[in-house]
């Protein structure tokens, strides 16, 4: 049995799939049928059970794309789901339910001003250009009355209120969503212009390398990866507590759905951003609070510590929970930390496979699987990274495969264990210290006869940077 290392607080602990939905926070719209008779109704209800059912069977992996293909292949998407033939003309006003293809110099403009319940349009480049998105004008009512999705090539995010998409280029498709939920309350008004610009052969929102040798958001490069001489962790089995300040760039989350908390860690690789395990925060409408510069958790008030909360919560659109591939997110803070002594940021780190590499996890996750009481300090564990075809062998058989975008870690005695979900596997290279590896999961036993697992940083460094709102750093 295999499970992912997030703690629920109370010590119950989860499976990957219990208390979650795979298609959360993503709806599929069905326009019902107009008919005043009731048995009708009734049978059209029957019969979309019955698809919705034979859509769930057919697929080994359920996920909100599978199921609108499978749900679009027996017709029952009404007709404001399905994308028209690609248009090529120039400019004008994008219509709801069309797909436009834009050469260099082309643009459409994606316009709601509250008259319309569902408008979708879906852009792609023609030629040698990719797309650029700029909202010019954004101002909605609160998400449970009407919202805009912007999905792109690696990633779907939801927007309302005043807030809207940062503009965005590099772009390799767009789809543009307007939802109306209920009534709104102000006056609907969404003017975002899609242009097709000169490829521009880079990521979005990120520098130059730096001495790390990893690619590094821009004006990071100058503070990230530096600690104290005494960061650290010997091969002391079962690991022990560090000293305060050795790893600023840990920090505690504190995630509230409903009447329960989990926690979790994360890494601060920007003022404003988090990075941490999308399993920690797939939840509907989760409460995220970031506590940076915690080392004993029992202190009421250490004088150090910076507590704010997520704005912005951005999982992987790949992230797949039944198999925990693609488990990682971005968080982004409502307010910048201020660098100290006991926080500052991370380097990413440059795509190499780190194989037989020392390296260092830690977290405030349980130390025995028999004992549920956590640590009150943050614990620290000297671990050794996997050959990658080892990993890949001793996983042979478990629920989450090992992939290419995995790395994995451990030593005998020491390995993560369940509430160190999303916290970093880090290494030390030319004095400074690089995020390899995001925790995700390993044997729900927390034994040390297979490695544990984590998140291949470097495999996503594109999609982290594109989340990184400009000057954060």
């Amino acid at each position: 049995m295999w499970e992912v290392l997030l703690l629920l607080v109370g010590f119950a602990s989860l499976s990957p799939s219990q208390g979650k939905s795979h298609i959360s926070g993503k709806k599929i719209y069905i326009e019902p049928r107009s008919t005043e008779d009731k048995s009708q109704e009734l049978s059209e209800s029957s019969a979309l059970d019955r698809i919705l059912n034979k859509c769930r069977n057919q697929s080994p992996v359920f996920s909100w794309r599978t199921l609108t293909l499978c749900l679009r292949k027996y017709g029952m998407l009404s007709g404001r789901e399905r994308g028209g033939k690609g248009s090529m003309e120039r400019n004008g006003k994008a219509k709801c339910g069309k797909t436009y293809k834009l050469k260099r110099g082309a643009k459409r403009t994606f316009r709601v001003k509250g008259n319309e319940d569902f408008c979708e349009a879906f852009f792609e480049p023609r030629g040698n250009a990719e797309l650029q998105l700029l909202c010019r004008q954004f101002d909605l009512s609160d998400c449970e009355e009407e919202y805009l999705t912007v999905t792109d090539q690696e990633s779907q995010e939801k927007f309302c209120n005043n807030e809207g998409p940062d503009k965005r280029k590099g772009l390799e498709t767009v789809r543009l969503t307007y939802q109306k939920v209920s009534e709104v309350t102000d006056r609907t008004n969404i003017l975002c212009v899609v242009r097709g610009v000169k490829v521009s052969g880079g990521g979005g929102g990120g520098g130059g390398g730096g001495s790390s040798g990893g690619t590094q958001a821009s004006g990071c490069k100058q503070v990230c990866g530096k600690a104290p001489k005494s960061a650290g962790a010997t091969k002391i089995v079962g690991g022990q507590a560090s000293q305060p300040g050795e790893y600023p760039w840990m920090v505690r989350l504190s995630i509230r759905v409903g009447f329960l908390t989990y926690l979790c860690g994360g890494s601060i690789i920007t003022s404003l951003h988090i990075i941490t395990a999308a399993h920690c925060v797939d939840y509907r409408a989760p409460e995220v609070t970031v506590v940076a510069g915690e080392h004993n958790v029992e202190t009421e008030d250490e004088g150090i510590t910076q507590t704010i909360g997520a704005k912005k919560v951005a999982m992987h659109p790949k992230f797949d929970a039944t198999t925990s591939a693609n488990d990682i997110a971005v968080i982004t803070l409502q307010s910048p930390l201020e660098w100290t002594d006991n926080v500052g940021p991370i380097c990413l780190p440059p795509d190499k496979t780190f194989g037989n590499s020392e390296a260092v996890i830690v977290g405030w996750g349980l130390l025995d699987n028999l004992d549920l009481t956590p640590p009150d300090e943050l614990q620290e564990a000297g671990v050794t990274v996997f050959d990658h075809g080892e990993c890949k062998s001793a996983h042979a058989f478990s629920n989450f495969p090992v992939t290419d975008k995995h790395i994995c870690a451990a030593d005998p005695g020491q390995i993560a264990c369940r509430g160190d979900s999303g916290g970093p596997l880090m290494t030390k290279e030319n004095g400074l210290w690089l995020l390899l590896g995001v925790t995700s999961f390993g044997p729900e036993d927390c034994s040390t006869d297979v490695p544990a697992v984590y998140t291949r940083v470097s495999s996503y460094s594109k999609w982290i940077l594109n989340k990184l709102s400009k000057g954060s750093c």
